[in-house]
């Protein structure tokens, strides 16, 4: 048998494999190993790329040529690369430089499966392996429009995502710039109104100094008119529990504590008890005058002469500071505008300080007042 088999192969080396296969009997095949179905199979046609490997290495092995693995190798490294190339082609998963790569792989492939297939095959199939690699390289075609297509598209994606940006950040400017100057026109607004506001109040204010200094120089054309005469008309006053205070009733509804007390102060005939100067400023206890009282004896504007009774009068210290400052004698007009009581009030204290032998009238046209030197 195994001598058949040599002369077999010596014989038949150099015919093309179909030819050398096709002359054997059935016996002779099954001798070389083949069996029924791989006889079949092979007889049926030559399809290279859907043969049985294991056929193709009996085909090498009985007829010699080449290593029996070597087609076999070839033909699975051609399956495992067409594979490779047409997932990467459906998914785009690879550049066309990539992809070019391994096409000429499977390129180098085919020319070595030809190779074999010259000298252990049936000729007629080489005209459809070569269209085989024909009709991969119109896929390769395809796919590299496709890629260029499927770049075109990101890009055309790119383009109109830029373009949108683009649109949206002009639109939101435009936005902004809207709320801006809205918020602009609120804020002249809300300044209008608050100058408005402010000449209200500056007018309301005005109107009020001039309310104040009419009923002050209501109050002093009373005060010295009382003082000028002999009689008071009960009708027209209200008397404190103290007998020695006398208080016009305009004088009651003034709405300055400080310039109420100062105005009792300097008219009452001796020193006041601090219930009787919070009942004459409105309030029912001395606790509410106190705070009032003592601003004043810091600022020297009034003095306390007892503490049980607590009683104050009108602060002399504070015209003998002004006099003791000064270096030329001080007129009246300076000594009311400086402590900024009525001139009745102001003479009243001066003339108290003269009796004392403190100060002394040095002029009588305009009043001129100075400290009295011992």
């Amino acid at each position: 048998m195994q001598y058949f088999i040599i002369v077999c192969i010596v014989l038949l080396k150099g015919v093309p494999v179909a030819d050398k296969f096709v002359g054997l009997s059935n016996g002779e095949k099954k001798r070389l190993g083949f069996n029924a179905d791989q006889i079949r199979h092979i007889e049926s046609g030559w399809a290279l790329d859907k043969m049985d490997i294991s056929i193709l290495d009996l085909i090498i092995r009985a007829f010699g040529g080449l290593s029996p693995g070597h087609l076999t190798n070839l033909l699975k490294q051609f399956k495992d690369k067409r594979n490779d190339y047409i997932h990467e082609k459906q998914n785009l998963s690879l550049d066309k430089k990539t992809l070019k790569a391994k096409l000429a792989e499977l390129k180098a492939i085919y020319k070595s499966i030809l190779e074999v297939m010259k000298y252990h095959c049936d000729p007629a199939e080489i005209p459809r392996l070569n269209l085989d690699i024909a009709e991969m390289e119109t896929q390769m075609s395809l796919l590299e429009n496709t890629v260029d297509d499927h770049l075109q598209e990101k890009t055309e994606a790119l383009r109109r995502a830029a373009h949108n940006a683009s649109e949206q950040m002009t639109q939101s400017a435009a936005t902004l710039n809207q709320n801006i100057c809205k918020s602009t026109r609120i804020l002249d607004q809300t300044v209008a109104k608050v100058s408005q506001l402010e000449a209200n109040i500056n007018k309301t204010v005005s109107d009020l100094d001039d309310k104040v200094s009419e009923a002050n120089s209501t109050l002093e054309q009373a005060t010295s008119a009382n003082n000028n005469q002999p009689s008071i008309n009960i009708q027209n006053l209200t008397i404190i529990e103290n007998n020695n205070i006398v208080v016009p009733p305009a004088q009651l509804s003034l709405n300055d504590p400080e310039a109420c007390i100062l105005q009792h102060l300097s008219t009452a005939k001796a020193p006041m008890n601090s219930l009787d100067i919070a009942k004459a400023v409105g309030f029912e206890t001395s606790s509410k005058v106190n705070p009032t009282l003592y601003k004043l004896m810091k600022e020297n504007k009034i003095q306390k002469v007892s503490e049980s009774p607590p009683l104050w009068k009108i602060g002399e210290q504070q015209v003998l500071g002004i006099l003791r400052e000064s270096s030329e004698s001080v007129s009246t007009k300076s000594l009311v505008k400086s402590i900024g009581l009525p001139k009745a009030n102001i003479n009243k204290t001066l003339y108290d300080l003269q009796n004392k032998g403190l100060v002394k009238k040095v002029g009588d046209v305009p009043p001129f007042w100075e400290i009295k030197e011992n």
